[in-house]
């Protein structure tokens, strides 16, 4: 019996209703207990200005941290030890709240933290997105299937066989913030207002085969 294989791409698409908030927070010395002080310093201060803001001190989570030997080439171009350099990454996620978000990036120059800063925001329902995306994906397989069997003078018989293609997770921008950079003066009370988040979007890919009637 003949049969037909059809791809088909599916895409569902969100508004964001959560931010996860990353911070890393980093400090240099010449001495090792130095940097893990100051460090341990500016984290406190900056979960204080936090929970000031109405967050608990225990949902500031760590994702990273690491002190590692800070060098550079002297003029024989041979590693000269300059001190360490630490870095303390945490992140904070709650429902999204541009007032909240507001409160927390003003804290971050007062606080003598100034930490690098990423705004990512997200859905807390993936599965079901991605399970919209996965019925489009079907239907346009199906949809795709019955106009090519109609134009051969066959309708779909039984389902054959479903195969996933390359699935891609529901992504959204990052907006960051590099103390680096000089830009850490952004973070104002109004800095969220010039924020607009973008939808978030999950796409699937599926392979289908029927069964072709004549």
């Amino acid at each position: 019996m003949a049969r037909i294989q059809v791809e088909g791409n599916g895409r569902a698409t969100a508004a964001p209703d959560e931010i996860d908030l990353q911070l890393t927070v980093g400090a240099v010395a010449t001495e090792y207990g130095t940097v893990l002080e100051d460090l341990n310093r500016k984290v406190g201060r900056l979960k204080d200005a936090f929970v000031a803001c109405g967050v608990k001190r225990t949902a500031v989570k760590t994702e990273d941290f690491r002190v590692t030997v800070d060098t550079e080439y002297d003029e024989n171009r041979r590693d000269r030890f300059i001190g360490y350099r630490g870095s303390h990454q945490m992140a904070v996620r709650f429902p999204l709240d541009r007032t909240l978000l507001n409160a927390l990036l003003a804290e971050c120059p007062g606080s003598e933290a100034t930490p690098d800063i990423a705004i990512t925001f997200r859905t807390n329902n993936t599965e079901a997105l991605q399970r919209m995306a996965l019925e489009d994906a079907f239907a346009a397989a199906r949809k795709s299937a019955e106009i090519l069997a109609r134009s051969s003078g066959c309708t779909l018989g039984d389902l054959v066989e479903v195969l996933y293609g390359e699935r891609r997770h529901p992504t959204t921008l990052t907006y960051r913030v590099n103390q680096d950079w000089g830009q850490v003066d952004y973070c104002k009370v109004s800095y969220a207002d010039e924020i607009e988040p973008e939808e978030i979007e999950s796409s699937e890919k599926v392979s289908v085969t029927w069964e072709l009637r004549h």
